[in-house]
């Protein structure tokens, strides 16, 4: 048979984001902050511990340099291993705090969709968004995925569609 270990805090809470990192350290985001497990030890972050203004953790990613970036219903959270940094919309070019999925396309530009904004390209130095004025379906981004040509596809809003966006110009299929 089956057998489930509890781990304390986190079976009373639901899980919106997992994650394993390059390491194999895994990262849990929920309602109620953010759960490391490195095989042996839970750990838990919250705004209690970190300079971050929402507990609830969307989703987790790891680019390819190995930063973790963490989307919260607040802003979006960036961990190096040692230092956090929180991007908001009152300290950086975000477009909305309220940041969902997360992917990076193989120039190496993270892409952050938003809940109700577009969504925001980030070089590692300034934001750049994109909504429904650029042709954007709809600007509640709730999927990002690169294809094998290079093209990005979000997942807007519920009744949004899906845009496909070439590095020039997005079009969209509803």
């Amino acid at each position: 048979g089956r057998s489930f270990i509890t781990i304390g805090e986190i079976q009373r809470r639901p899980t919106d984001s997992i994650l394993q990192d390059r390491d194999g350290t895994l990262w849990f985001g929920t309602m109620r902050g953010l759960f490391r497990y490195d095989g042996q030890t839970w750990k838990r972050f919250s705004t209690d511990d970190v300079l971050w203004k929402s507990n609830d953790v969307k989703a987790i990613f790891q680019d390819h340099r190995g930063i973790l970036w963490f989307g919260t219903e607040n802003g979006l959270i960036r961990y190096d291993g040692r230092n956090w940094k929180t991007f908001t919309t009152d300290n950086s070019g975000l477009a909305n705090n309220n940041v969902r999925p997360i992917s990076e396309d193989r120039e190496g530009y993270l892409w952050f969709g938003t809940g109700g904004s577009g969504v925001s390209r980030y070089g590692g130095e300034i934001f750049t968004t994109f909504t429904t004025e650029d042709g954007l379906s709809h600007n509640t981004v709730r999927e990002i995925l690169q294809d094998r040509e290079g093209n990005l596809w979000f997942e807007c809003s519920l009744n949004g569609g899906v845009s496909r966006y070439d590095g020039k110009t997005f079009v969209t299929f509803r």
